[in-house]
């Protein structure tokens, strides 16, 4: 069967319009000048069909006509979203639509049955053409930020942002202390030394909330050893990678098994959820087709960040990793002035736990979602800090965000009840000049002796967790099958790892009880020895 040719197709109709609008005196003319056979002119103008016309699917193309016009409407989407799609990635959807694999140059063909479609490659450019480009590159970012709140009508609570935090576990920070005036020459502060590599994959929202985090080790197996006691921390995912980095199985695990049943409590029934907006940067474990597919049927819109904007885009970064390392190198000095060494992954557990619980406050998680001009919406707020960033210069770009920063955009949250003398005292100030002179002096006496008692119950419970973590760590010793293999899994949730535990420590006093038993010997055998 002839193979459908769209250039000779043309031809033909081209011919026929001649023709009909009198450029050529006959179809003869026109077939000769057009380059086709003057039979085949006279058939199409008198109605019939050539096997190309009946043959619109061409026998040798990979995909369907309206499969490609959804893989077209696939891609445009993602690059609606900031997520320009990769040739890789094309060809891979393209040959799970197809269900075989695509073959090298199926793409470039592709392109060219698509003319509204076309690739580009990046360049490098000067400074200053880049710090322009930046800008622009900005206002894009917060116009289809914009854009995905209206036109999805998603709220605050079910906009996430998520993001890999990696810690080296025996690393502190550096600090000032406090020595005597004639002794200032340099001191250090003593760490492990443990340079192994765990990687935190966290998630907050514009609210404040935050999921449990899935903790990467590097590894090939879990071992008992560095989960003993740690079981209870509800919702972790404990995950293991040859280097203790994340890549694309792990993303994968973590948007099943974490983000997409934690935040859907919040959304609402399967049937009535509203739809979640879920913020990352453009990483490659991110942007594949098995995620995107599982985010489109589970109703989560994802949004890119430009390259190179994280540091001042990404709530995560603006607001809270810099909280979360200064909290975790705190949390390694205190344990190294203690006397802890030997710091490792069990110890880890312990010490990240701590500084999650100093670093993820409603203050920080909010302040980065402020900080990067999202909630409330204030683009201004980052662009005026890009240099050679002018509103005379950008007005045009500007004038969409401007007009709509009006709008309905929900804001932040505000802050709560006070719970600590510093939030008691701006409270109190607050509310003192609404106040008389009466009642302020006794509301002054009532501050002093409630941040009084703030104070005291503050040091004693800073007092106390530090005695009940060294006694946690004095009491541990070591229980028998410390080193036994838990699973060869590369993700484990809570419930999963507090069932291999108990199987492990009770297969272990089982060894144990059989041990002691074959080593007690008969008393009455060795008494008729005796005897006789």
């Amino acid at each position: 069967m002839p193979v459908f040719d769209p250039a000779k197709e043309q031809r033909i109709l081209e011919a026929i319009r001649a023709y009909k609008n009198g450029s050529a005196p006959s179809l003869n003319e026109a077939a000769r000048r057009h380059d086709v056979a003057p039979s085949t002119v006279k058939h199409r103008y008198n109605g019939r069909n050539t096997c190309g016309a009946r043959q619109k699917q061409p026998t040798n193309q990979a995909l369907t006509n309206g499969e490609e016009e959804v893989l077209v409407k696939w891609i445009t989407q993602l690059w609606s979203q900031n997520f320009p799609a990769r040739l890789d990635l094309v060809r891979h959807m393209a040959g799970k639509i197809a269900g075989r694999e695509m073959g090298e140059n199926w793409v470039t063909r592709f392109l060219q049955r698509h003319t509204e479609l076309t690739t580009v490659r990046t360049r490098l450019l000067d400074d200053k053409r880049g710090k322009a480009n930046d800008i622009e590159a900005v206002i894009g970012w917060f116009t289809i930020f914009y854009q995905m709140i209206k036109k999805h009508k998603i709220l605050p609570e079910n906009v996430w942002n998520m993001d890999e935090k990696g810690f080296l576990i025996g690393y502190g920070r550096a600090a000032t202390v406090i020595v005597p005036t004639d002794n200032k020459h340099e001191r250090f502060c003593l760490h492990d030394g443990n340079r192994d590599s765990v990687t935190m994959v966290e998630c907050v929202s514009s609210v404040g909330k935050y999921c449990p985090p899935m903790v990467i080790f590097s590894g090939h197996v879990h071992l008992l050893e560095w989960h003993r006691d740690h079981v209870e921390r509800e919702g972790w995912h404990w995950a293991i990678s040859n280097k203790g980095f994340t890549n694309e199985h792990l993303a994968m695990e973590w948007l099943k098994h974490c983000f997409d049943p934690y935040t859907a409590t919040i959304a609402g029934p399967k049937l009535s959820r509203s739809t979640r907006l879920l913020i990352l940067d453009g990483h490659g474990s991110h942007i594949t087709t098995d995620f995107i597919d599982y985010c489109c049927e589970a109703r989560i819109v994802l949004l890119c960040l430009p390259p190179h904007s994280t540091h001042f885009l990404q709530p995560l970064d603006v607001g809270l990793f810099s909280h979360y390392s200064r909290a975790y190198g705190d949390t390694v000095n205190s344990f190294c002035e203690r006397g802890g060494t030997g710091i490792g992954k069990r110890d880890f557990i312990d010490l990240i736990s701590n500084a999650r619980q100093k670093a993820f406050t409603d203050k920080t998680i909010i302040g980065g979602w402020k900080g990067s001009g999202l909630f409330p919406f204030d683009p201004l707020k980052v662009l005026e800090s890009l240099p050679n960033f002018t509103k005379a210069n950008h007005i045009q770009s500007l004038k969409v965000i401007i007009d709509n920063v009006e709008d309905n955009v929900p804001d932040a949250p505000t802050a709560q009840t006070p719970a600590n003398p510093a939030a008691l005292r701006q409270f109190v100030d607050a509310i003192c000049p609404h106040l008389d002179s009466p009642l302020k002096r006794k509301l002054d006496k009532v501050t002093k002796a409630a941040s009084n008692l703030f104070t005291q119950i503050t040091i004693l419970e800073a007092t106390n967790n530090s005695l009940l973590q060294d006694m946690k760590r004095q009491r541990r010793i070591r229980k028998p099958g410390g080193q036994s293999q838990l699973s060869k899994a590369r993700v484990l949730a809570d419930v999963e790892l507090q069932a291999l535990v108990d199987a492990a420590e009770q297969r272990a006093m089982q060894r144990v009880t059989r041990s002691q038993n074959r080593a007690q010997v008969p008393t009455t055998p060795a008494r008729s020895r005796l005897r006789s």
